[in-house]
């Protein structure tokens, strides 16, 4: 190490920190109050009250909308959150979308996140934004960003291999080693600690419970870390990052609010909104009113749908196809087309309930039998329809069901054009 460092922010006596211990096999701790006596400070409890107090904090607001039938009721809640780093810094645009927690939440402004999708209740706003707010300090704590190939997390990157105790994952990885880590917090007392530990042994994993309360359910989900151990990624760095979160005060309780609320849709602006851009961004599309066209109709927080009706039988029959052609998916149909096909039977099944109206009073059936559930047991009848020879014919049949159907509109072109990816992904395969 050398002697004439002399760290000047938190982050440094940290990457000092890390030198430390590995030149003299330290623990984790002892190596931040090394880094901080060489920084001048008296340890390092006392290095974060010094420049904490020095430091620039960024305010991030986290806004939701909320419409309460029962209560006939609407609002908006909205919450800050200090960040040492400017949010974007943090999480990027792109990865926003891949965070439990922030998956219907857009970056509005550098310093706003707003949520589209619109609340049943206030009580719904303000759990979704404590679940963002306790996200969002995490990521910040530990540096740890989305990971898209949720395999990675796994031994031998599969799921078959997943921890026995695993329950509402989340899929990370290190960006200065390309280290995978999985985080898991499931109920407790679904936990075996037993298998878990025969898992760590098996697999050769770090296996770690956090003292922080977590990010899915604070005080009923504890928090764990898995990682692969044979790579020498240092699990004792991350885990102090996130114990010491236990240690930051937390309102992890809707009824103990701290936010804003406002009986209305009035859209909030924060300080950073100055362009009217920036201010137009920040309505969310679910207190936008939409109007029909002559070729669609808006339903959902953003989608459109055709302005026309398919007959329920139709997509009774429309369904046995698909399903037919996904459940022969192995060894006939790759990847490419089942992804395309799921897209697919999940739009025209949401097309479906807006368009037909069903009833759990009656001997209607379960909406979600027609494009789901096996293809022989669920609706018996459909199923005993004659099916053609091979899945590319079935789905030419259900494009031209499609566009017979529908009117010509962009959502149906794109349900045609997915069909015709799942069509050549099956030829390129065969």
């Amino acid at each position: 190490m050398n002697k004439s460092i002399r760290p000047s922010s938190i982050n440094g006596i940290k990457r000092l920190a890390k030198d430390i211990k590995i030149s003299r096999s330290i623990p984790h701790h002892k190596a931040l109050d090394e880094a901080a006596r060489a920084a001048s400070f008296q340890n390092f409890r006392h290095a974060l009250k010094q420049l904490q107090s020095k430091r620039q904090l960024h305010t991030l607001y986290l806004t939701v909308y909320w419409s309460d039938r029962d209560e006939r009721s609407i609002g908006r809640e909205t919450i800050s959150v200090e960040l040492e780093s400017a949010f974007s810094a943090v999480c990027s645009r792109s990865e926003i979308r891949e965070v439990r927690g922030l998956h219907s939440v857009r970056l509005v402004a550098d310093d706003h996140l707003v949520f589209d999708l619109l609340a049943s209740s206030q009580k719904s706003a303000r759990e979704m934004l404590l679940k963002s707010v306790r996200t969002i300090i995490f990521m910040e704590a530990t540096g740890l960003r989305p990971l898209r190939k949720l395999h990675a997390t796994y031994p031998q990157k599969t799921q078959a291999n997943k921890p026995p105790s695993q329950d509402h994952p989340t899929h990370w990885y290190d960006p200065s080693s390309g280290q995978a880590v999985l985080v898991y917090e499931p109920y407790g007392g679904s936990v075996s600690p037993e298998k878990d530990e025969s898992w760590r042994n098996a697999h050769n994993w770090h296996l770690r419970r956090s003292a922080w309360s977590g990010m899915y359910f604070p005080g009923r989900c504890p928090l764990f870390v898995a990682t692969d151990a044979s790579k020498g990624f240092d699990v004792d760095s991350l885990m102090d990052r996130i114990d010491a979160l236990s240690s930051r005060s937390e309102n992890n309780d809707w009824r103990d609010w701290t936010g804003i609320s406002v009986p209305d849709h009035e859209t909030f602006f924060s300080p950073l909104a100055k362009s009217s851009q920036d201010r137009r961004r920040a309505k969310a599309k679910s207190t936008i009113y939409r109007m029909s066209s002559s070729k669609t109709i808006p339903y959902g927080v953003e989608e459109r749908r055709p302005n026309s009706v398919m007959l329920l039988q139709s997509h009774k029959e429309l369904g046995v196809l698909i399903k037919a052609v996904l459940e022969s998916r192995y060894p006939y149909i790759p990847f490419a087309a089942s992804r395309r096909l799921d897209i697919v039977r999940s739009t025209l099944e949401n097309w479906m309930c807006a368009e037909h109206r069903f009833s759990r009073n009656s001997n209607d059936i379960n909406p979600i039998d027609v494009y789901y559930s096996n293809v022989h047991e669920a609706l018996p009848t459909e199923s005993c329809l004659h099916l053609p020879t091979n899945n590319i014919e079935s789905l030419v049949l259900a494009k031209e069901m499609v566009q017979i159907a529908y009117n010509d509109c962009a959502p149906r072109r794109e349900i045609t054009h997915k069909i015709e990816g799942a069509i050549r992904a099956i030829k390129r395969h065969s």
